[in-house]
This record gives C-alpha cells, structure tokens and sequence, in this order.
C-alpha cells in the first residue's frame, strides 16, 4: 500500500501535534464535567481525549520524516471538540414537577368476592356442592371419592365392566432384592 508523503514545516508539525494535545485535554476535561450528558459519551469523549494525548507524545517524541497523519485525525478532534463545548454551555433539562400528577391509582390489595374463579374442583357459582362417596363404596359417575378412598377407574364410552374378559389391574407384587455378590 502506498501512502502519499507529504513534508510539512516543522512550525506546522508542531502545531498540528500540540492540537491533538491541547484537544485530546479539553475532551477528558469536559467529559468530567459534562454533567447534563449520558455516560456512554462521557467515556466515549474520556477514552478518545486519551487516545490523542498518546498520539500527540507519538508525534513529539518521533521523527517527523517518519510520522504518520490522517485528515480523518484532523477533522475528528474538531468535531468532538464542537460538541463537547455544546454539551458544556446546554442547560440541563428541568426536572417534570410530579406535584402536579393525580395520585396512583393502585388496585386494592385483595380482590373484591367474586372477582377471582372459583378453585378447581370447586362448583362454579350457582352450582350445587360436589357430592363424595361413602367410604368403602365406589363413586358413582358425577361424585368424588371419599378422602382417603381411590378414585374410580375410568371407563372407556361403550366399555360395560361386566363383559366378559375384562380382568380388573392388579398391583404388581414387590420383588426381592438380590445381595450384590
């Protein structure tokens, strides 16, 4: 890649390089008191008035044959510095007056009877109680079995229990268990 050269006088070598000083300063001064500005370009102001002041030394303390300039490192601090000076002399935005805001409406703590859905298994409104089985009886279609009482198998629809064949489950038998060896 070939870069054009240009030789500058060293009055404006210099002087170049004492801006990118005196800029880079300016910027990490007004990012610490730019209080009315959000953080993210108060660091952002921080770290490239950093950035300058290295670039700055990078050209004091090398040959000035051999440094290297960009026009976008001329026209950057110029800009920054712009709206670093607006972002001083802005005044801060009031506060909003909350005085004049009617008073939170907040919902009551618990709800009002009748607002929340009955519990599930509990009878809708105007429904009647949930009727249980004695125990030791199974529950007929429509009742609950008794607390403590298993519930009825369910059928299938055209299934009759009585037919034959049909051979009620029967829990499986606990096994032994075998002593590791």
């Amino acid at each position: 890649m070939n870069l054009a050269t240009l030789e500058l006088p060293e009055e404006v070598f210099y002087g170049l390089f004492a801006f990118y000083g005196v800029s880079g300063a300016f910027l990490i001064l007004a990012s610490a008191l730019a209080k009315n500005d959000t953080v993210g370009w108060r660091i952002g102001r921080a770290v490239i008035g950093l950035a300058l002041l290295g670039y700055c030394a990078y050209g004091f303390l090398g040959d000035p044959a051999e440094v290297w300039i960009s026009p976008k490192l001329v026209i950057a601090p110029i800009l920054l510095v712009g709206q670093a000076i607006m972002v001083l002399f802005k005044k801060p935005e009031p506060a909003p007056d909350l005085s004049q805001l009617p008073p939170p409406s907040a919902p009551p703590a618990y709800p009002a009877p009748g607002m929340l859905p009955p519990p599930q298994g509990a009878p809708a409104p105007g429904q009647a109680p949930a009727q249980f089985a004695t125990p030791g009886q199974a529950p007929a279609p429509g009742q609950f079995a008794a607390p403590g009482q298993a519930p009825a198998p369910q059928q299938q629809p055209g299934f009759v229990p009585s037919q034959a064949g049909y051979v009620p489950p029967t829990p499986a038998a606990p096994q032994a268990q075998v002593p590791p060896q």
